[in-house]
Formats: C-alpha cells, sequence, structure tokens
C-alpha cells in the first residue's frame, strides 16, 4: 500500500524532500490550537474578558445607552450602527475563540480515550497524517486555500504506529462530554462510516520516497 502525505510549506515547518529520512514528533496541529487560545485572547482588547464584555452588552445599561425618545434621528441611527458593529465584533471574536476551546476540548477526550482503549494507537498529539491513493484528492482539496503545498509518498517503519480512522467523528459542535466520548471511542476502535473522509494516523520512523508538485501530476503515477 502506498501512503502519501500532503505538506503545506512556510517558514516555520521544515520542508522534507526526496531522500529524505526522519520520524515523527509533536505536530503543529495541536500546538496550532493551543496558539490559536493564546492568540486570540491576547489581542483582545479586553485580554481574556470576553466573557464579561458579552455580559456588558446584552445588559439593560447598555441597550438603555439607546435614547429611543430622542428626536435626533441621525445621531440615533449611528448610534444604533457603532453598537451593531460592536455586536458583530463580539459575535466573531465568541465564535473564533469558542472553536478553539471546542477544538481543545476534543483532542483532550479524544487522547484520553486513545490511552483508555489501546495506548499503542498512534497519539494525534505526535502522529503525522497520511492517506492512501484513493483518498488523496479529496484531502488535497481540504487544503485548497494552501497555496504552497506538495505531496510526497512516504516509506513507513515496520515499528511504527498505525491507525485507520473516519474524521467525520471529530465533527465539531456543541456537543456534550458523552457525546464527545462515544465519538471517540467509535474513532480509536475503527468504526468506518464514510469512505471519503479516511484519515492515516502514523506515528514512528519514515523516508521521503517520492515528492509531487500537484494532484494532475499524481494522477499519471503508478
Amino acid at each position: 500500500m502506498s501512503y502519501f502525505h500532503i505538506q503545506r510549506i512556510n517558514r516555520i515547518r521544515k520542508e522534507w524532500n526526496k531522500g529524505d529520512f526522519t520520524e515523527t514528533s509533536d505536530n503543529d496541529f495541536f500546538k496550532g490550537i493551543l496558539e490559536g487560545i493564546e492568540r486570540i485572547t491576547k489581542y483582545q482588547p479586553n485580554p481574556n474578558r470576553l466573557i464579561k464584555k458579552s455580559r456588558e452588552m446584552l445588559s439593560n445599561e447598555w441597550m438603555n445607552s439607546l435614547d429611543y425618545q430622542s428626536k435626533d434621528f441621525e445621531k440615533l441611527f449611528y448610534k444604533t450602527q457603532d453598537l451593531c458593529i460592536d455586536y458583530e465584533g463580539l459575535a466573531n471574536n465568541l465564535f473564533q475563540s469558542h472553536l478553539q476551546y471546542l477544538k481543545w476540548i476534543r483532542e483532550e477526550i479524544f487522547e484520553s480515550s486513545r490511552l483508555n482503549i489501546n495506548p499503542n494507537l498512534p497519539s494525534r498529539k505526535k502522529c503525522l497524517w497520511l492517506c492512501d491513493k484513493k483518498g488523496l484528492e479529496n484531502w488535497w482539496n481540504t487544503f485548497e486555500n494552501s497555496e504552497n503545498k506538495k505531496i510526497i509518498e512516504l516509506e513507513l517503519d515496520e515499528k511504527g504506529k498505525i491507525h485507520l480512522a473516519d474524521a467525520e467523528f471529530l465533527n465539531l459542535d456543541t456537543y456534550s462530554i458523552e457525546e464527545f466520548h462515544n465519538s471517540s471511542k467509535k474513532y480509536w476502535n475503527g468504526e468506518m462510516n464514510t469512505e471519503f473522509d479516511i484519515e492515516i494516523l502514523y506515528e514512528g520512523k519514515f523516508k521521503v520516497i517520492n515528492e509531487f508538485k500537484s494532484i494532475e501530476e499524481i494522477k499519471t503515477y503508478t
């Protein structure tokens, strides 16, 4: 079976090239979640105070700042417009913050489940994500907004840890803790609901044996 990895190239990650031999380590995915939380809280006008700001904006005092009895309709219009802009900004900040925290909660629950079900499975915090040729186009399209990327084919070490899972179980929403736990059990037990979102987790040593610049190039590869 052939294994492929889509590598997004930037100044942070080391670029792998044909002939390189290395091994997996703490991956950028989980670090990115933590950095995302830090970034959201650090660069807010009031760091770590989104909930406090929400309470203030939803309070009666905030709403009563609008003088509905005023005959200065132009002033009332612009004041209302300013409040709407503030609400929109708050909603966007809350959504981004909520999403990052949900990712963090999900990953912690999934890691806990992995350790309980089978600690010999590759950790999502340390793995490299792979796919086979059948699923390659789907994952390539997932990263369509990443301009600088390439496909590398890998030769895996026989002693490495590998797991095939259905990425559908990773979908995020305001689930209960029990629902997260149930999804994590299905994920680590290898249950499959779809053939399109299959991801392969790998932890261990590997060698880069080929590299491709585009999905079109690899379609002709045999």
